[in-house]
């Protein structure tokens, strides 16, 4: 009876050591993973106990097996083999929790993290420049903007489609006694907003005079479509000084008018430095050649050379210079021009030039006499509308017109400014300081459509202009194991941020045509634009 009862715990002891290996990789790869609880601070008595179990379990059986053998006079080796393969197992299990912790632990995270479904409270987050693009609007198709324009009659100006397809409106109550600046990098889709905001102002009985420095290869023919569409007379004065006589640019003007034109083309405004004594007798001759003008109606800067120049070499060699140079383009100097400068209604449409001093001054001059214009008709009690649109802004820039900017949308003269960033607004003649003109580039331009940028520091301008709104920003924390593998606690935080509205990774990765339009009263918001189509 007994011997059976022995040779029946010999057969049960047997099946456990054959289980060695496995119950060594149990063992081992409980001591391990509890170690590795215990380094990150949670509790590893779970694995430490498995473990131990499994080692019991094969520490009893091996001694049953030898205890029931000697009784039965057996041999007692047969628990060294199984004993090595308890040992291998040991070791694999300790290798294999290593290489689980090492590398398998960090795909298991990364497949939790997709798994995971968030929290539907969680508001706006922080933007990611390499992910941003998802939360911008889709470009789309283009579209005909003519199909959302308004009756003359009303006051709403079209301005684009927004996020959700619907047409956004300016009212043009506000734009006429306001500058509107579009900003962006080149072909981003400035053109193309002028291309739709101008002849919806045409249509409400505005003058438009387009400067464009740098020959737009399809504004021209938009433009004199528009005008034949609407019955507008078109005109296109070409500065280049090949080109021939079209108008005289001193028609009109008053003798202080005449004055500051010149004093404001020529940037003979005092620079606090010790050569503005010199510039006193230039703005002497400034003085003297409008006088002279005004006295002999029609007259032209070639004119007023013959007749002053002697005197102007010796007392005022640079107004000389300068007055030469503005001679030397025959557009503007005209015996019997075409048309005027300040007219009343359609469309002037000025080629200029962005390298060369002569016709740089030209510009100037012609935006200058606008002003002045606009000034004589507001202080006659006359009401007339028009509307500049300066391309490439930097090129037109001068010290009237940029002290007067403030008040030149009481006068009458609204503008409409392009330009690539606020860098540009440095490069400004001589006489004006950068500071005051780019201050007074963004305290005047109270409607701003923005394009895509390439400069951070214009991103950030802009980006802080839009305001602020609450985040929610999320804090994880990330431990590391004893495999030296950082892994992501299950646990996470939410805490409330702030983010700008449009932040700068929207601003540098806005897709072509889409714009950021900020105006008064209302928050920023996304708009697509499109090209005009001919009709």
């Amino acid at each position: 009876m007994i011997e059976a009862i022995l040779l029946g715990v010999v057969g049960w002891t047997n099946r456990i050591l054959q289980l060695g290996p496995w119950i060594g990789v149990v063992t081992g790869a409980g001591v391990v993973l509890g170690w590795d609880r215990t380094v990150r601070g949670k509790d590893g008595r779970l694995w430490y106990g498995l473990a131990g179990l499994a080692t019991a379990v094969f520490t009893v059986g091996v001694v049953v097996k030898i205890g029931a053998s000697a009784a039965l006079g057996a041999g007692v080796g047969g628990w060294k083999i199984p004993a090595a393969a308890f040992g291998g197992g040991v070791l694999a299990g300790v290798v294999g929790a290593w290489a689980w912790l090492r590398y398998g632990a960090a795909h298991l995270d990364d497949l939790q993290t997709r798994l995971v479904k968030r929290t539907k409270v969680e508001r706006e987050r922080r933007t990611d420049v390499r992910t941003v693009s998802q939360m911008l609007p889709d470009p789309g198709r283009d579209y005909d903007p003519h199909d959302y324009f308004r009756p003359p009659k009303s006051a709403e100006v079209f301005a684009g489609l927004d996020e959700r397809g619907r047409p956004v409106y300016l009212d043009h109550r506000d734009l006429a006694v306001q500058h509107i600046l579009l900003c962006g990098r080149t072909r981003a889709g400035k053109g193309v907003a002028a291309q739709m905001l101008i002849p919806q102002l045409l249509e409400r009985g505005e003058y438009v005079v387009v400067l464009d420095p740098k020959g737009d290869e399809f504004m021209p023919r938009v433009f004199e479509a528009e005008c034949r569409r609407l019955g507008l007379p078109y005109r296109f004065l070409d500065l280049n000084p090949s080109a021939p006589e079209k108008t005289n640019v001193f028609t009109g003007c008053d003798a202080e008018a005449l004055e500051s034109m010149f004093i404001g083309a020529f940037a003979l405004a005092e620079r606090g430095e010790a050569a503005d004594y010199y510039r006193l007798k230039d703005r002497k001759a400034a003085r003297e050649a409008a006088a002279w003008i005004v006295e002999h109606p029609g007259s032209r800067m070639c004119d007023a050379i013959e007749a002053l120049g002697e005197d102007w070499a010796d007392e005022a060699p640079a107004f000389l210079a300068y007055a030469r140079e503005l001679a030397e383009i025959p557009a503007v100097n005209a015996s019997k021009p075409e048309h005027g400068i300040a007219e009343t209604s359609g469309m002037l449409y000025v080629l200029g030039d962005m390298l060369n001093s002569r016709v740089l001054r030209a510009q100037r001059m012609i935006l200058l006499h606008l002003l002045y214009a606009a000034r004589a008709a507001a202080f006659a009690g006359e009401k007339r509308r028009c509307l500049v649109f300066a391309d490439e802004f930097k090129a037109h820039v001068s010290k009237p017109f940029m002290t007067s900017l403030a008040v030149s949308a009481g006068w009458g003269l609204h503008a409409i400014l392009a330009m690539q960033s606020l860098q540009d607004l440095y490069d400004v003649p001589a006489d004006c300081h950068p500071d005051a003109v780019r201050g007074a580039v963004l305290e005047n331009c109270a409607v701003q459509m923005v394009y895509a940028l390439k400069d951070p520091d214009t991103a950030h301008w802009i980006s802080r202009s839009t305001g602020t709104i609450l985040v929610d920003d999320e804090v994880r924390e990330v431990e590391r194991n004893v495999a030296q593998t950082e892994i992501v606690a299950g646990r996470r935080t939410i805490r409330q941020a702030e983010r700008n509205l449009v932040d700068v990774n929207m601003l540098l990765s806005l897709p072509r045509r889409v714009a950021v339009l900020t105006r008064p009263g209302t928050q920023a918001m996304f708009v697509r634009t499109s090209p005009m189509v001919c009709r």
